[in-house]
């Protein structure tokens, strides 16, 4: 059992060798003095050749905890940025990762962990109509940025009773509102709003595991 222990970790570790070693070899191809665009067609072609690249920063959401994705995807289920095609999206850093040279904003990817997905307003497509604004997101959030809870503005009217004060055995001043007697002042009683509801708004919601293609 030890021997298979072993030789398992050998060949992990040969696998993460190679995979590090194929990711900064095609790294290093790439002539910075070029724009952007074409230092990422020199990514994708010397690390994919002619075949289709995976869809790199695409999230799906599943039932399956990551170690049975791992499994699924023929990938180890111990997490490397070289290595693994499929990561949690947990806010981890995956420095090395193909997908960390074509996110030019951060190392890291999102954290999604307890957050639902919202469209970004503007796609970046050239000749498409802007978003409604009843559609829109009015914060105009970019792409990865984090939008805390929210109420949308809005009022509640409020019934205020005028009349004379309560006195002692029940009796009441016969001060009307606004008047100018001796008796004790006018009051306003307002009804309490009682508080209702639990820790947060959300919709009807099911929970699911959030991953990332890295690789």
């Amino acid at each position: 059992m030890r021997r298979i222990i072993i030789l398992t970790n050998l060949i992990f570790l040969s696998n993460y060798l190679v995979a590090q070693r194929d990711n900064q070899h095609c790294l290093q191809q790439i002539d910075l003095n070029n724009d952007r665009d074409t230092q990422v067609s020199q990514l994708i072609e010397c690390k994919y050749g002619n075949t289709e690249p995976p869809a790199i920063g695409s999230v799906i959401s599943s039932f399956l905890d990551y170690k049975t994705l791992s499994i699924l995807y023929g990938q180890n289920a111990e997490f490397s940025s070289y290595r693994s095609k499929w990561a949690p999206a947990d806010g981890r850093n995956v420095d090395g990762s193909i997908y960390s040279f074509l996110n030019s904003n951060s190392n890291n990817v999102p954290d999604m962990r307890g957050l639902f997905v919202r469209g970004a307003n503007d796609l970046g497509v050239i000749g498409v109509d802007p978003v409604s604004k009843n559609r829109r997101n009015p914060q105009n959030s970019i792409v990865e940025g984090f939008q805390p809870d929210g109420i949308k503005k809005h009022s509640h009217n409020a019934n205020m009773n005028l009349g004379a004060e309560p006195l002692a055995g029940g009796a009441r001043s016969q001060r009307a509102a606004g008047s100018h007697g001796t008796t004790s002042p006018d009051w306003v009683s307002i009804g309490l709003v009682q508080s209702f509801g639990g820790e947060e708004t959300r919709p009807k919601n099911i929970t699911v595991y959030y991953y990332i293609r890295i690789n």
